[in-house]
């Protein structure tokens, strides 16, 4: 949820970027900017190319000397109070963020790839069959100056996201709108170009870009429909049948089943088979950082210590693994 709302945010910035002089409106996308950062940090790689070259080449002295110290301090100081706030503590998230993930390589424990793996597998797969477009508007888009800015913003946010160990789809999201602003470009460029020249192919042209909506009509109902759906239908059951008090433990492994965002307006205790990395028990050192190998060496003890004597109404599991604990629930 949280990649969707930095997504939403990102591309509403862009609406108000002065990439031309006297267009947009420069404090009203630094501040959406902000928002976007204090909701994921990570917002900041996206912008740091076009941000710099707004605030460089675009805005007057008064936007750059004054509106944004005061709006980055602003949402500093936000992200400090929040976060002090929740944790009853001063604590500086961003710098966890960067210390965690990048100076001790903690995101390496969730799986490692080469640094070619966004352009190698994420990136088709988010283009599927939309690539031939995206690389005529890429093309074509070399020609523009306003769009060589979004191509190199695009091609430095995959850069720097490259240079992680851990990587994922969800991690592109920022980016996504960008990349279908130019598949969108691509199929208006090849329209012209096949309607000047080439009105023989008129007929195949519309062929294909019809076979291309349909198939991602198929596409889209089945990652909506058929694909994992049982994850998303325990959490509707779980929501429909729990009530305020109870307890529910998830004897699966971490992040495979949507957590709390399905359980509103009710005070349920959720537990679920932690996964993170040993190197996080310094921060984290009154939490079981060895569950998941408890679990696993010995699930009649666990069941009996983690969840009969501490009292959950509810166990989730897998069927198969029934034989290991199911006489005991």
């Amino acid at each position: 949820m949280s990649n969707n709302i930095e997504m939403a945010l990102t591309i509403t910035a862009m609406l108000y970027a002065p990439f031309k002089r006297a267009a947009g409106n420069f404090r009203i996308m630094l501040i959406i900017v902000g928002v976007a950062c204090l909701i994921r940090i990570t917002a900041i790689i996206f912008w740091l190319f076009p941000g710099l070259f707004i605030i460089l080449r675009r805005v007057n002295w008064r936007d750059r000397l004054l509106w944004t110290p005061a709006i980055v301090s602003a949402t500093i100081l936000t992200g400090l109070a929040v976060d002090s706030y929740f944790y009853g503590k001063l604590t500086v998230s961003w710098w966890n963020f960067f210390k965690w993930n990048v100076l001790k390589g903690v995101g390496g424990f969730y799986g490692r790839e080469s640094n070619l793996y966004h352009f190698k597998v994420t990136l088709p797969l988010m283009l599927n069959t939309h690539i031939l477009y995206f690389l005529v508007g890429i093309w074509q888009g070399m020609r523009r100056s306003e769009s060589r800015l979004l191509i190199l913003t695009m091609a430095t946010f995959l850069g720097l996201c490259s240079l992680q160990e851990h990587k994922e789809t969800r991690f592109l999201s920022p980016v996504y709108p960008l990349i279908l602003i130019f598949c969108a470009y691509g199929v208006q460029q090849i329209d012209l170009f096949v309607s000047k020249k080439h009105r023989h192919v008129q007929k195949f042209s519309n062929l294909f870009l019809s076979a291309v909506i349909c198939s991602n009509f198929l596409i889209s109902w089945f990652y909506a429909r058929a694909h994992y759906p049982g994850a998303y239908e325990i959490m509707d059951k779980l929501s429909r049948m729990t009530k305020t008090g109870d307890s529910v433990y998830l004897l699966t492994p971490c992040h495979v089943l949507p957590f709390k965002g399905y359980l509103h307006g009710k005070e349920i205790k959720l537990e679920f088979l932690k996964c993170h990395p040993a190197a996080v028990d310094e921060l984290m050192p009154d939490e079981d950082s060895d569950v998941r190998d408890y679990f696993n060496r010995d699930p009649i003890g666990f069941v009996k210590k983690k969840i009969i004597e501490t009292g959950f109404t509810h166990v989730i599991g897998y069927e198969n693994d029934l034989g290991r604990y199911g006489d005991l629930l």
